[in-house]
């Protein structure tokens, strides 16, 4: 049958209708995709890279998706992180923390933060959907960005990456 998302308007209201993924959207119809950064103690964070027969064939990413019809973004996030990685999170884990509306894919991205330990080790990659994953640190994210080894979509986490760190650090501080 094929996923199926809710459609929004362009103020990120839901319409009532429903979208099949792989049609065409008509004007002014939206879904939401996600991208689930998950961040360690270290300050890494966690990237998956798309399969060779993918779009953007070997670049690196965060887990990212579209949300089911009837999902939340952090719903949609934990069951992409389950999917492809075997990640399980629990219901009180992750964050929206931004997002935006993106005209020319039909979507509301929405950034979605998880803090998280995961052994490297202990990730079930789901090999249908992801050729690899590795932890990276802020000047490896930013190298592989300037290399052109991450999808430049996701220059904007950059900024958001240095505040995450920033944030964890004064909170620390504080205890």
């Amino acid at each position: 049958m094929g996923e199926l998302w809710d459609i929004y308007d362009s103020q990120k209201r839901k319409t009532g209708k429903i979208h099949k993924k792989g049609t065409p959207f008509k004007e002014g119809e939206y879904h939401i995709a996600i991208h689930a950064w998950i961040i360690n103690d270290k300050d890494k964070i966690l990237l998956t890279q798309r399969k060779s027969d993918d779009t953007f064939p070997g670049m690196w990413e965060p887990t990212a998706g579209s949300i089911l019809a009837g999902e939340t973004s952090l719903e949609g996030a934990r069951r992409e992180l389950e999917e492809e990685l075997g990640i399980k999170m629990m219901q009180n884990e992750g964050k929206v923390i931004g997002g935006a509306r993106r005209d020319q894919y039909h979507d509301f991205f929405d950034v979605c933060l998880f803090e998280k330990n995961i052994n490297i080790d202990d990730i079930d990659i789901e090999k249908s959907e992801v050729a690899d994953v590795k932890w990276v640190n802020k000047e490896e994210f930013e190298d592989m960005l300037e290399k052109g080894e991450v999808i430049q979509t996701l220059s904007y986490f950059k900024k958001l990456y240095s505040q995450i760190i920033k944030n964890r650090h004064e909170r620390e501080e504080e205890r």
